[in-house]
């Protein structure tokens, strides 16, 4: 439930300046999009990743995460 702010920005190739203020999973989810050179579908969520159980993350292929805490960061790699 993180947002993007200044510092983020050295950090993160695929976001311009006007992410600013704006979550950081939507605005890493439609660069994704933009940037891909092929079609493909794209889903931001922003919310407590841990309170998403541990099953949530198998319906996805790749799992893109903008987090700045390390423990949730281990979270997502399990």
């Amino acid at each position: 439930k993180d947002i993007y702010e200044y510092w983020n920005l050295p950090r993160s190739s695929m976001i311009e300046e006007a992410s600013l203020q704006r979550p950081k999973a939507i605005e890493l989810a439609e660069a994704a999009a933009r940037k891909s050179s092929f079609p493909v579908k794209v889903r931001g969520i922003h919310a407590d990743i841990c309170n998403l159980g541990w099953g949530f993350f198998k319906q996805f292929d790749l799992v893109l995460s903008p987090v700045d805490s390390a423990a949730v960061r281990q979270y997502i790699d399990r």
